[in-house]
């Protein structure tokens, strides 16, 4: 059959989209390995996904060497802990979807000290979409209910992220997410933690 569900690649490529994110290494494999044992659709390959999962991570080892000193997701972090600072938290790579991140930066918002004005994030989602050279999509909320709160954290991120020269697509409208058109994917590996 043709339409028949392919563990192995579904697999595959879930593990390139996590190495290439630069927020997985081998200990993560680690507890992943033992979850896909529980996968029926995983477990019969578990071995074979261990080795391409070491070839994907000695690739990108090997291509972080040339990158640049600052790379764009550098430049990106340098702007989120600056508006975490000015009291917006910032959440890189929070949940997989845009609901886990909300849910993420609420929580995150009402149990950190501070006098928080909002939060900015993006998820695993984006990140996926990230790797594979298309815009990164940011979401954001205010704290206060007012309804001009939400307008005003957007333009001060988006101006923040316009300031480090990235560019964004964004109307303004409070509703709908910005992204970083002009961002190029290169978040380097903590490949030892203790």
């Amino acid at each position: 059959m043709d339409n028949e569900f392919d563990g192995l690649a579904y697999h595959k490529e879930r593990l390139r989209l996590l190495v290439w994110s630069g927020f997985f290494n081998a200990q993560d494999f680690e507890i992943e390995a033992r979850d896909m044992r529980y996968d029926p659709d995983a477990a019969p390959h578990v071995d074979e996904l261990r080795r391409y999962t070491l070839e994907q991570m000695a690739a990108k080892k090997e291509a972080e060497k040339s990158w640049p000193a600052v790379t764009d997701w550098d430049r990106l972090d340098g702007v989120f802990t600056a508006l975490t600072q000015a009291k917006i938290l910032t959440l890189h790579n929070a949940g997989y979807t845009q609901n886990d991140a909300h849910s993420d930066a609420w929580e995150l918002v009402n149990t950190l000290p501070g006098d928080w004005r909002g939060f900015v994030f993006y998820h695993g989602q984006d990140v996926e979409r990230a790797i594979e050279g298309l815009p990164l999509f940011l979401g954001f909320d205010a704290i206060s209910r007012a309804p001009e709160a939400k307008t005003a954290v957007g333009m001060e991120f988006t101006g923040a992220l316009r300031a480090a020269g990235f560019t964004i697509d964004w109307d303004g409208d409070p509703e709908k997410r910005p992204a970083i058109t002009n961002l190029d994917w290169k978040k380097r590996t903590v490949w030892e933690t203790r």
